[in-house]
């Protein structure tokens, strides 16, 4: 249709013009008998014209059939068709959601970002296309690299329609690059209550919960978000933190340098730059005036107090830090061996114990790494057993999903899923 609108309107506007034409000769001539069925013929090339501008503008079509058109021609990449269909429903009718999203759609494609937002933004609240339209817009502010706007509409879109897959996981590459962990697992967390996670969803849950890992390969990506936002504060953080990681502590700072003293994240990178020289004098500077209930700098604190045997100070920060986090592998270690400096090696056995425990699930994960554990059916759920074991019960029941995936006649898994359940009520 816009196909041919594009064609008849030259058209359209000759035969206007040659009506015209002939109306001067007749005046001209005295309405002479001769020019009669010459007229005639010409009025009728006239009505043509006048009916090819009025498809042209839209008068006289139907909506609908219009917009079907134009959704053709999007779904089959005729782009500039669709672009002109677009315009014509524009004329017939106030925008509705679905038009705004099909215009939004063709801009996109257009690389018109800001009139794609524009349109989308214009989607009512409550509307059934809304959270379509915060992803949408989420995900064109993470392809300009502006992580802020893109989180705040992938959450929004998340909460606008709770069983939406798609804005948890573009928040879990997001909040991966910015190595936010507990936002990370929280998302992970999420996706596993509305779609069966896959070996590698579980798997990569499991890693980032409590091993470090490098972003060497991505160092260029997270100083192109700085470029575009330099007040993403999250990407700065994780920028210096991998450069710390490869020991370019100086660039480290650099990036650091923006963000105040007061920033408690900015301050354990601070201080592990501060440890990574040997310098333990400015690390305990730095945590001098550390703000109460950041478990991070409490562990870095109780850290501290262990290697000078000041147990009493370590065990007050590395219990605050446990109560704040108690499913960090780190503190859940310092604790134990807080205990063991201030006497009380009973208390002390179940956290080193749970150590342990972490440590085990840490081999399995990196067995589970390799194309030879890929391939162990009894790995799936050794993994299960052993997250159920720190109690972090999510992921040992999508563990022991999968499990059910490879047979699911697997009394084991089909007990432990149950139990597991149990417990999740309870707790």
């Amino acid at each position: 249709m816009s196909r041919w609108n594009s064609r008849v309107s030259a058209n359209g506007l000759s035969c206007l013009r040659l009506g015209e034409s002939f109306v001067k000769v007749l005046h001209e001539n005295d309405g002479s008998r001769w020019l009669w069925p010459t007229v005639l013929a010409v009025m009728a090339v006239t009505a043509i014209g006048f009916w090819v501008l009025r498809a042209k503008t839209g008068a006289g079509l139907d909506a609908e059939t219009v917009w079907k058109q134009a959704e053709r021609d999007f779904q089959e990449k005729r782009y500039d068709d669709a672009s002109k269909a677009i315009q014509i429903l524009a004329k017939l009718r106030t925008p509705t959601p679905l038009d705004l999203m099909l215009r939004a759609q063709v801009a996109m494609v257009e690389k018109r970002d800001d009139d794609a937002i524009a349109d989308l933004s214009r989607i009512p609240e409550k509307d059934p296309m809304q959270a379509q339209a915060l992803l949408l817009i989420g995900q064109i502010e993470l392809r300009r690299k502006r992580l802020r706007l893109a989180e705040k509409n992938l959450l929004a879109a998340a909460e606008a329609d709770p069983k939406l897959i798609m804005p948890h996981r573009e928040l879990i590459y997001l909040y991966g690059m910015q190595l936010r962990r507990a936002e990370l697992s929280g998302q992970f967390h999420a996706l596993s209550k509305i779609s069966p996670l896959t070996y590698d969803n579980a798997f990569h849950w499991c890693l980032t919960r409590f091993t470090d890992w490098e972003l060497r390969e991505h160092n260029q990506i997270l100083s192109g978000f700085l470029e575009v936002d330099p007040e993403d504060r999250h990407s700065r953080l994780a920028l210096a933190e991998n450069f710390r990681q490869l020991g370019r502590r100086d660039e480290a700072e650099r990036v650091l340098a923006p963000l105040p003293a007061s920033d408690p994240q900015a301050r354990v990178i601070r201080v592990w730059i501060a440890l990574d020289r040997n310098d333990e004098a400015l690390a305990e500077s730095l945590l001098a005036d550390a703000p109460e209930n950041e478990p991070e700098l409490d562990r870095l604190i109780g850290r501290l107090a262990l290697a000078r045997g000041d147990g009493k100070k370590a065990l007050k920060h590395y219990q605050a830090a446990h109560k704040a986090q108690p499913d960090n592998r780190d503190g859940v270690l310092g604790l134990g061996q807080a205990l063991v400096v201030t006497g009380d090696a009973a208390a002390a056995a179940p956290y080193l114990e749970l150590a342990k425990d972490y440590d085990a699930l840490q081999t399995l994960i990196q067995r589970a790494a390799t194309p030879e554990g890929r391939k162990d059916v009894g790995l799936v759920k050794s993994l299960g057993a052993a997250c159920e074991k720190v109690n972090r019960l999510p992921e040992a029941l999508a563990w022991y999903n999968l499990a059910i995936q490879q047979d699911p006649l697997d009394n084991d898994a089909q007990k432990a899923l149950f139990r597991i359940k149990e417990r999740a009520q309870k707790e």
